[in-house]
């Protein structure tokens, strides 16, 4: 892919300087400046040049920290913040941002970050109805490998939620690669006896379908 030269353009309160190198995913990145909105003293960080264009980054965090202490005082003051929506956005902000959430190192440590637009939640709250939202749901992204943002997420049930994550077993059957909780309900095998039998060698497909009553692998096919 041919690199888009960015010096001197401003993305929200960054200013870009100079290219800088890449990070771990190969992604040309950038010095930026950020202005903290005319406040202070400016700060320099180094941005990919994705999280530019697509907007999830538009300053130092200092948005972030700003938003998030209006929101937290609204919040509080009219009495939601035990709404099931209050807590999926709270929720997905802490397994970015928070050191001790517990599920940190699959997020916030892999540089999944929330876009700047939804550290606000009203724009967050507007986006969640416009797409779908209702009280059972849980947010889920396209792809596991990029950020919360309108172009990555969509809504799912919360019994779906556990398919997608990084630490799903995979099998590949019937030809096709599917997660093995799905093929266990589409089957009605017992998820922990389709684990023993392939742990023991046993293909996927005769995992799934041989009945439980047969204890032994039946060997190959003839």
């Amino acid at each position: 892919m041919k690199k888009v030269e960015m010096k001197g353009m401003k993305f929200g309160r960054l200013t870009v300087l100079k290219e800088e190198g890449r990070d771990s995913r190969g992604n040309v990145t950038w010095l930026c400046r950020c202005d903290h909105g005319g406040v202070g003293r400016p700060k320099r960080l180094i941005v990919s040049g994705i999280k530019l264009r697509e907007g999830s980054t538009r300053s130092c965090r200092c948005l972030l920290r700003e938003s998030s202490q209006a929101n937290g005082k609204k919040f509080l003051r009219h009495g939601l913040s035990q709404s099931p929506l209050y807590q999926v956005w709270r929720n997905m902000k802490s397994r970015c941002y928070n050191l001790k959430a517990r599920d940190y190192s699959y997020y916030g440590a892999r540089g999944i970050a929330v876009c700047e637009s939804w550290m606000t939640s009203d724009n967050f709250f507007e986006w969640a109805f416009k797409s779908g939202y209702a009280e059972g749901l849980t947010i889920e992204r396209k792809d596991n490998d990029k950020d919360y943002c309108p172009e990555n997420c969509y809504w799912i049930p919360m019994s779906l939620q556990p398919r997608n994550k990084r630490n799903t077993i995979y099998i590949v059957y019937r030809g096709k690669r599917r997660g093995l909780i799905e093929c266990c309900e589409e089957t009605g095998m017992k998820r922990t006896v389709a684990i023993d039998r392939i742990k023991r060698g046993w293909n996927p497909d005769d995992a799934l379908l041989i009945p439980i009553s047969v204890n032994r692998h039946p060997g190959p096919h003839r």
